[in-house]
């Protein structure tokens, strides 16, 4: 005797509807999703060079720059600049000192040393680096591109949006280097420049 194979697909779907009209009774509820970063945020070299176009919106303004970033080890700088080649911005973190060098007049400092850096340094700087955000910080990366040399994918593209300091960043990548960054990078009044 030959089974037939299709015998058993209407008593499963008997069993199936049964199941689904069965009253259920609550149970635990699901444990939240992990913070956005911890799947998304892939590991990062020692030492690099990146160039982003970003749009920063801070209560009510905002701000169109090129930002240029240098990283080694847990030492980095980010220094941003208009599209007419002006100053914005300049952070500077060599462990344990973080400063703000340089933000445009008017805006506080504490909101770009306490938010901004933080959330940089949670995406871009290797190591400790600062805790992870709590509910106050959103950080979504969009895009990710293969680039070789790198361990994993590249942040392409990410929103950052800071509830308690009230600013939401985007962040586009336009070039990456992976050549060692040197002690040039770190000085006062110098930009991160990509070296020839």
């Amino acid at each position: 005797m030959t089974p037939r194979t299709g015998a058993g697909i209407p008593a499963l779907l008997v069993l199936l509807s049964a199941l689904a009209c069965a009253p259920r009774t609550p149970g635990p509820r699901s444990f939240p999703p992990p913070e956005p970063e911890a799947a998304t945020i892939p590991p990062l070299p020692a030492s690099y060079r990146m160039v982003h176009r970003v749009r920063l919106e801070v209560r009510g303004r905002s701000f169109d720059f090129i930002g240029y970033l240098a990283v080694r080890g847990e030492s980095w700088r980010a220094v941003a600049y208009s599209e007419l080649g002006g100053r914005l911005f300049d952070f500077l973190c060599l462990p344990p000192r973080r400063e703000v060098l340089s933000a445009p007049q008017g805006l506080p400092r504490k909101p770009l040393r306490e938010g901004v850096m933080n959330d940089l340094a949670r995406v871009f700087a290797p190591g400790p680096g600062p805790p992870p955000p709590g509910r106050e910080t959103d950080i979504n990366v969009r895009t990710l591109r293969r680039v070789e040399g790198w361990p994993g994918p590249v942040p392409e593209r990410l929103t950052i949006a800071n509830r308690r300091w009230g600013y939401a960043m985007d962040v586009f990548l336009l070039r990456l280097d992976l050549r060692p960054v040197g002690e040039d990078a770190f000085r006062e009044g110098e930009r991160p420049r990509e070296e020839e």
